[in-house]
């Protein structure tokens, strides 16, 4: 078999090489994880910038290659960052990171319920951001803790869960200009420019990937009355409600 010319052979060469590299460079930032969110009753796909109504359900599809450590949050110039897994006040299926390899829907189920959490108080925009880590991130969980905490330790039968304060207390909260931590920072401005899919690497924190939604949540509409306003609650808390509503004055 004739032999290539010289300078061909080193174009190959080097397209082979430049192909390895490529491969390789790829094999390395491979996300393990993927996300895709949907909410409601109908599980809906979530398109970015959705407008959704006060409390509309939401749910996280987390599919992993293998074992990590996973944190979600949620953010908003109103409320700041909260805690939405792990959360100190949330009681689900779901066991302590690491999360193991395989397909888990967030936040998991409770007292034979699928959980949810929600998508704002009618405060505008949020984003919420999913990091999924090879190694566990101390730092990042600590200020989680001192967020306030969406889950359902009062109201354990409702599937929604609500938005508690910290133990530590509200006066010391992070700052509500940004995420709570740097890294989650990093993460965000990473991962705004994606969706649903694999989720992107985080530049400068080797083994740590990101995914975020935006959604705009609507201001709710005010009750007119106590009787409207006493039905709203209880539609949130249903057996739960402590109390009844107080008869209308007389002439009112």
């Amino acid at each position: 078999m004739p032999s290539l010319p010289r300078t061909r052979s080193l174009a190959v060469a080097a397209a082979a090489a430049v192909t390895l590299t490529l491969l390789w460079g790829n094999l390395a930032v491979r996300s393990p994880a993927t996300t895709s969110w949907s909410g409601g009753d109908s599980r809906a796909p979530i398109e970015p910038a959705a407008q959704l109504p006060t409390e509309f359900p939401l749910r996280l599809e987390l599919r992993l290659d293998e074992p990590m450590h996973v944190y979600v949050a949620s953010h908003d110039l109103v409320r700041g960052t909260i805690a939405m897994f792990p959360s100190t006040t949330l009681r689900s299926d779901l066991r302590p990171n690491p999360l193991q390899a395989g397909t888990h829907v967030l936040p998991g189920t409770h007292l034979g319920k699928e959980l949810a959490w929600h998508a704002g108080d009618g405060v505008g925009g949020t984003t919420f951001l999913v990091v999924a880590s090879r190694a566990p991130l101390p730092e990042v969980a600590s200020a989680l803790r001192a967020c306030r905490q969406m889950g359902n330790a009062a109201f354990p039968h409702l599937p929604v869960l609500g938005t508690y304060a910290p133990s530590t207390g509200m006066e010391n909260t992070p700052a509500r200009t940004h995420f709570a931590h740097p890294l989650l920072e990093d993460a965000a401005k990473a991962a705004l420019q994606g969706h649903d899919g694999p989720m992107v690497a985080v530049e400068g924190h080797d083994g740590v990937f990101a995914a975020a939604l935006r959604v705009i949540t609507e201001n709710p509409t005010p009750p007119s009355s106590l009787e409207q306003a006493t039905e709203q609650i209880r539609e949130r808390l249903g057996s739960a409600l402590p109390f009844e509503a107080a008869p209308a004055p007389a002439g009112k």
